[in-house]
């Protein structure tokens, strides 16, 4: 009888977990990185390299936005300051700030201290609907009420530690709201799919939904009559799901409950 040893496949097997583990590791690592779409730049306080600068892409022209209004966070290009975080258009009062055409723009930070956390978007100006608005969560806000009546769409940009929850009120018609976890540039794109999509009216509105993600982009469909969506954590933004929700998580991606 011809004996078989088992101990190679299973040093196989225990590397083999070992290799997902080491890339399952890499993925959660890398979701403060830099992300780079079609249309767009979206950066971190962790993509500022060792002289704590980070080049962004501006091609053709581009619109900025950030959710920090830092004074030491400035924006060069290359040779002088154009602008910093405190000056440049703030999101929440409808604003955008808009760079000529430039190869060598950057992000620099000027502070003594480690530079805040931030979500700073750059968007290239042939971009698709760079009509959108882009809204901002910062510190510890209680919560901000998005009224999306003159917008089927909106982007929001996140640098709060844990992610606010999402909350829908409203009447909608056939299809019901989409959350995105890029930009509002990145929708055209096939490849683009929602990390959440409601199925039904009762299952949006009893969801409490969490997307781990510094950017996102709430397309609420085709609604009627008044519609409002929700962020925060105060008892005025919260609501109990319903007793049959399930909740799905997943660490450093998103999670939510339907």
């Amino acid at each position: 009888m011809r004996l078989i040893d088992k101990a190679p496949t299973k040093r196989l097997r225990i590397m083999s977990r070992l290799l997902l583990l080491f890339i399952s590791a890499a993925l959660i690592a890398v979701t403060h990185c830099r992300v780079t779409f079609t249309h767009s730049e979206v950066l971190q306080q962790t993509d500022l390299d060792a002289t704590k600068t980070a080049k962004f892409k501006c091609d053709n022209g581009c619109y900025i936005y950030s959710s920090s209004q830092d004074a030491n966070m400035y924006i060069s290009d290359g040779t002088k300051d154009v602008s910093n975080f405190l000056v440049m258009g703030q999101p929440d009062k409808g604003t955008k700030t808009e760079l000529p055409p430039w190869n060598d723009y950057k992000l620099v930070w000027k502070g003594d201290n480690a530079p805040p956390s931030f979500v700073f978007y750059a968007v290239d100006k042939l971009a698709p609907y760079t009509d959108t608005p882009v809204h901002a969560v910062v510190g510890n806000e209680a919560g901000i009420l998005i009224d999306p009546s003159l917008s089927r769409s909106f982007t929001l940009l996140r640098n709060v530690e844990p992610a606010p929850p999402i909350t829908f009120e409203g009447e909608f018609e056939a299809r019901y709201p989409q959350i995105y976890a890029t930009g509002y540039d990145a929708l055209i794109e096939d490849e683009c799919k929602p990390v959440y999509e409601a199925r039904s009216q009762s299952s949006m509105l009893n969801s409490w939904l969490y997307v781990a993600s510094p950017i996102l982009t709430v397309d609420k469909g085709p609604a009627k009559g008044k519609t409002a969506i929700k962020f925060g954590r105060s008892s005025a933004f919260t609501k109990k799901p319903s007793d049959s929700s399930i909740v799905y998580k997943s660490p450093g991606i998103f999670s939510f409950s339907i």
